[in-house]
């Protein structure tokens, strides 16, 4: 399958870090001061072979992916840090054993997480979460500290049943924005982004990205104001490209509603569709700030979303590419 076009680094403020090292517990720094860990658990993984130790051929499509679908379960989550209940609370020490029970009862493939935290030399929850759910592969690229627990930082992951490849971060810096919260503590905005890469199936490769955007709403903007469309028209170029390359899935806390208003031309037919039901909430207060975005290769199967014990919905379809 060909590989989506490279992501290249932006002229504008938007950060930019390229693929992390494939080495086991490997890392470096990105733009933002955050690590980019990468760790693969399983390297054991056998393939079947064909004549001369190779893998065994499969019709394909023109675009290189094989003409025999696979049904994929792919998820997107903000977890909040691990802390259930309210969001933004302080002082709670975050507990995964509830995650953990929401995704082995619901078993997806791949995972999408937003403000997951890592600890530095510490284990992670992205890390923690792959090892007590049964996750053979992921990967965490840090952002910004975290506004739940000191020390720590919020993160992207993914967690994959499947190899893990070519995942690349786009910093989406901050401006400079500062808000007071409902206990009159003072909030300041902080620094999000979103990954690329694919996700290795036995037939091919499948294109996946994973976002988190600026809470802009607690902050009396909104990411449909005019300062935010360059980063939009980078994410929307980002999603077209992945989408032009093969089957390609989405997952993203993009914290505003709805998403057609600010992705117009990712969201126009023959690209991607928003797969969860447009007046469905993804957090208890009946906001829908989370999406699943399948692009036009990809057949969507069935969608669940699942209140939790956090501050936002579990999120879940089911596609056969």
């Amino acid at each position: 399958m060909p590989c989506p076009k490279p992501l290249t680094p932006p002229t504008s403020a938007i950060g930019w870090t390229g693929p992390p090292l494939f080495r086991r517990a490997a890392s470096r720094r990105g733009p933002a001061g955050g690590a980019c860990r990468w760790v693969d658990l399983d390297q054991r993984r056998a393939r079947p072979s064909g004549p001369a130790g190779h893998p065994p051929s499969r019709p394909r499509h023109r675009n290189g992916s094989s003409m025999t679908s696979r049904r994929l379960e792919v998820a997107t989550w903000n977890i909040a840090g691990g802390v259930l209940g309210a969001s933004h609370q302080r002082g709670v020490v975050p507990d995964l054993d509830h995650h953990v029970s929401v995704l082995r009862t619901h078993g997806p493939d791949v995972v999408c997480l937003q403000e997951a935290h890592e600890y530095g030399d510490r284990t992670g929850q992205t890390e923690e979460l792959a090892e007590r759910a049964g996750y053979a592969h992921w990967a965490a690229y840090a952002l910004s500290a975290s506004h739940l627990v000191d020390g720590a930082q919020l993160a992207l992951g993914v967690l994959s049943r499947f190899p893990l490849s070519g995942l690349s971060l786009r910093v989406l810096p901050a401006p400079r924005l500062e808000a007071t919260g409902p206990g009159e503590e003072e909030w300041i905005l902080h620094d999000k982004g979103y990954l690329v890469g694919t996700v290795g199936l036995p037939g091919g490769d499948v294109h996946l990205a994973n976002g988190h955007f600026f809470p802009l709403h607690r902050f009396a903007r909104s990411l449909a104001d005019p300062q935010f469309a360059p980063l939009l028209r980078r994410f929307t170029d980002d999603l077209l490209g992945i989408d032009a390359a093969g089957p390609a899935l989405v997952g993203v806390d993009l914290n505003h509603s709805p998403a057609a208003e600010v992705l117009a031309a990712a969201l126009l037919p023959g690209h991607f569709t928003s797969v969860l039901d447009a007046h469905a909430p993804t957090t208890p207060r009946g906001a829908q700030r989370d999406y699943l975005l399948c692009g036009h290769q990809v057949r969507v199967v069935s969608t669940i979303t699942v209140p939790t014990q956090s501050d936002h919905f579990y999120c879940q379809v089911s596609v056969r590419v």
